[in-house]
């Protein structure tokens, strides 16, 4: 018998791959629950996506985020970037109480800003999550520089709906044959 979880997600802006992943999760553990705070749709990116039952999506301004932590009570926090204040500042308040993961894409440039962060976010952000989840090394690269140690990053941020991927596939692969007859 398996223990019902709950992941509160602090999400920007939801994409399909996002929605696919989420979906299958809970496919795959029914019993579990996503708990989703988002910004408010973009208007020049209006996606009207579908969520699977266990599936609870919120304006973030439409509740007091810190309030809604406290009552769900997640097993999990993840959050998208370090960019929305007040996301951090939840993270930072559950710090210790419940695990945390940042997410993001970003990949090492040796830019001037991303050299300050490196000096800045260890003591500003990354000390208050226990995991990383990035693409791939490119971004894993970045994480460490950081602060986060290898034992902290999870890859395959950027997983999406293969079937999609694949039926596009099997029509080049298919169309490609009869090009070379």
């Amino acid at each position: 018998m398996s223990l019902k979880k709950k992941i509160l997600f602090l999400y920007s802006e939801l994409a399909g791959y996002s929605v696919s992943c989420i979906n299958n999760y809970i496919d795959n553990n029914p019993e579990n629950e996503v708990h989703i705070i988002r910004w408010p749709l973009n208007s020049e990116a209006p996606f009207n996506f579908v969520f699977h039952d266990h599936v609870f999506i919120h304006e973030k301004n439409s509740l007091d985020i810190l309030e809604y932590t406290k009552k769900i009570k997640p097993d999990l926090v993840i959050c998208s970037g370090w960019f929305d204040k007040e996301y951090l500042s939840v993270v930072k308040k559950i710090h210790g109480t419940i695990h945390s993961v940042l997410m993001f894409d970003n990949y090492w440039e040796g830019s001037i800003r991303q050299k300050i962060g490196r000096v800045i976010l260890p003591y500003s952000v990354t000390k208050y999550f226990d995991y990383a989840w990035v693409p791939g090394e490119l971004q894993g690269i970045y994480a460490r520089k950081i602060g986060f140690k290898e034992s902290q990053l999870f890859y395959g941020f950027y997983a999406t709906d293969l079937s999609k991927c694949d039926s596009i596939y099997q029509e080049k692969l298919t169309h490609k044959k009869v090009e070379t007859l």
